[in-house]
């Protein structure tokens, strides 16, 4: 199919200026009406709106920028902030975030988690024993090629109508 350009006419220069394309391609349905069956012709119009797709992309790079922001802050570490205990915690946090923001194809996340053992000597009846730490991390990168095959596919529309090509066309 050969994309077909849809213009308007700019406001200020009175010059026509591409908005959007799209693609129109005819289907026949088949529904039963009264026992017997009816056939009826459908057209599609598949519309790519530039503006539509800039300001979609512009909203999914908000999200990713506040997703791995969240990220980033549950590693911080602050008086009175609570921190995921274990990694089953933090990784529960990251999905919730990943959900929270819709991202989760679009970030790669790596778990690290530092184990540390110190000895805790013995205090009156208490033997003395080792004690073990453990501190998870997550790190955050943003998936570039998924994001722009995400990018891609943004500003699409697609219309049905049965009205005649005179009445309802992409030009």
């Amino acid at each position: 199919l050969k994309p077909t350009a849809i213009t308007r006419r700019n406001d200020e220069s009175s010059r026509r200026e591409k908005i959007a394309e799209g693609y129109e391609y005819p289907v026949t349905l088949v529904a039963e009406r009264d026992g017997q069956p009816c056939a009826f012709p459908e057209r599609r119009l598949v519309v790519h709106s530039f503006k539509m797709a800039e300001a979609q992309s512009q909203t999914l790079d908000r999200r990713l920028k506040q997703a791995v922001t969240d990220l980033t802050r549950l590693n911080e570490r602050k008086q009175g902030k609570a921190r995921p205990q274990n990694q089953a915690a933090l990784e529960a946090a990251v999905a919730a975030n990943l959900k929270t923001h819709r991202v989760g194809e679009l970030l790669l996340v790596q778990y690290h988690v530092r184990r540390q053992e110190h000895s805790v000597r013995a205090y009156s009846d208490r033997p003395a024993r080792m004690q073990v730490t453990e501190e998870s991390t997550v790190r955050v990168q943003i998936n570039r090629p998924a994001v722009a095959e995400a990018k891609f596919a943004l500003g699409w529309r697609v219309y049905a109508t049965n009205a005649p090509s005179a009445y309802l066309s992409l030009t």
